[in-house]
């Protein structure tokens, strides 16, 4: 949001799916390829998950060997936050990455 307005950012929701399932109406299938990523496990609110990314991105990738892969960033929860009620999340910050 600090960098692109609201009306252009896009969010997908994603989740496993037996083959063979169908698509319809708003929902489309897409198989995520298999990828490395770098992950940071996070359990706390919303600034949590702020400071991961800006961590992972602003402070370990520059040091690292690694490039960001043409890929989304994903967030991959251990629980859901309806599970917890909205104001805590656990879940990893994850990065689709690719060696220089």
């Amino acid at each position: 949001p600090e960098v692109t307005p609201l009306r252009l950012c896009r969010f997908d929701w994603s989740i496993s799916v037996p083959v063979g399932a169908k698509a319809g109406g708003e929902v489309r299938l897409r198989t995520q390829p298999a990828c490395r990523i770098a992950a940071i496990h996070i359990c706390g609110d919303v600034t949590q998950e702020y400071l991961a990314l800006q961590y992972l991105l602003l402070a370990w990738l520059p040091r690292s060997r690694y490039l960001p892969a043409n890929l989304p960033m994903m967030e991959i929860y251990h629980k859901q936050p309806a599970e917890l009620g909205w104001a805590t999340y656990d879940m990893e910050c994850a990065l689709p990455i690719t060696t220089l």
